[in-house]
């Protein structure tokens, strides 16, 4: 008989140490249904994005090795990265929505996660996907207008043809310190906003944008560093499942220039890059769920910090204990 660890505790106060722990005790004990489902919704995804990917690639590299005689269109360039752009956004969506609702099943279903089947959490994969969407247009939406003012700030620096070359450069280095600094203090404090506004429902979506402003200005700083070390951590999965592809696309240049026919156009090469590239985009997505996590998991600490969610439950559910 399979005994299963003592279940984890979602809303409880924890240290930084404790936060990267729990992140990976969470993994360990589910990543089974996190690879299983994560396959079945990104395998799709994933292939596309690998042949528009290797695509791109290859006429490239087909542009580079005939000095500029081979072109493609510029509607075709746009369509492919369109179509890129299209399949990160689907797989970023699918793969948060699939990830809390996860935890949220983790938490309600007595079994956990063992033995889950899709009816015991589409549900909230549906609901969690329509709400991660909504967020993710919002955010478009912010950063184009973000860009656009970036835009019309630059123009009217360069409308003053009468300053000096010097004075211009120091003006856009200093603004652009100024945009870095607010993107990334943004980013981190709205790095909370996605399991606030996931986890709470009942939340609308600006109501869920301030609470997130709210818990990010509380603790700047440790969600600052938690974020950073659960990034590097991702990030390093992220770089070995990406370097199979990575080095055979270089090798494959680089003998490509001197044989003939080139080496790109074999059928084993463009089946092995194709193998490595959807490992690479499995890869990414795979190596997302702990960023996932570990921010879920900051968000656990800081509403029981702030809002005391279990001693609440405690109250309400007195009468039963």
């Amino acid at each position: 008989m399979n005994y299963l660890p003592l279940k984890i505790e979602f809303y409880r106060k924890r240290d930084f140490s404790e936060k990267l722990n729990v992140t990976f005790q969470f993994i360990r004990e589910n990543w089974k249904p996190f690879i299983k489902f994560t396959v079945y919704l990104l395998l799709p995804i994933c292939l596309i994005q690998t042949l528009i990917m290797n695509s791109v690639y290859g006429n490239i590299l087909n542009y580079a090795q005939t000095n500029g005689s081979t072109s493609v269109s510029n509607t075709t360039f746009i369509i492919y990265y369109g179509v890129l752009l299209l399949c990160t956004i689907a797989g970023g969506t699918v793969l948060s929505a699939m990830v809390y609702a996860l935890m949220q099943t983790y938490e309600r279903r007595d079994g956990r996660l063992v033995d889950l089947q899709w009816n015991d959490f589409k549900e909230p994969l549906i609901r969690n996907a329509k709400r991660s969407l909504h967020l993710f247009v919002f955010l478009t939406v912010v950063f184009v207008a973000i860009a656009f003012l970036v835009g019309i700030f630059m123009a009217i620096i360069f409308a003053f043809s009468g300053w000096s070359s010097s004075l211009i450069s120091l003006i856009i280095v200093i603004a652009m310190m100024f945009l870095i600094f607010f993107v990334l203090l943004v980013a981190i404090l709205f790095a909370i906003m996605y399991p606030v506004y996931i986890f709470e429902p009942g939340l609308g979506l600006f109501s869920a944008i301030g609470k997130a402003w709210k818990f990010g200005f509380a603790s700047f700083w440790s969600l600052l560093g938690f974020t950073i070390v659960i990034a590097i951590i991702a990030s390093v999965l992220q770089t070995v499942t990406t370097m199979p592809w990575y080095i055979v696309t270089v090798v494959g240049s680089l003998f490509s220039i001197h044989s003939d026919p080139p080496l790109t156009q074999s059928i084993f090469y463009k089946f092995t890059i194709f193998i490595f590239g959807i490992v690479q985009s499995m890869g990414s997505y795979i190596s997302s769920i702990i960023m996932l996590t570990g921010i879920a998991f900051q968000y656990f600490h800081l509403r029981e910090k702030y809002e005391g969610v279990t001693i609440e439950s405690n109250i309400t559910n007195f009468g039963e204990l």
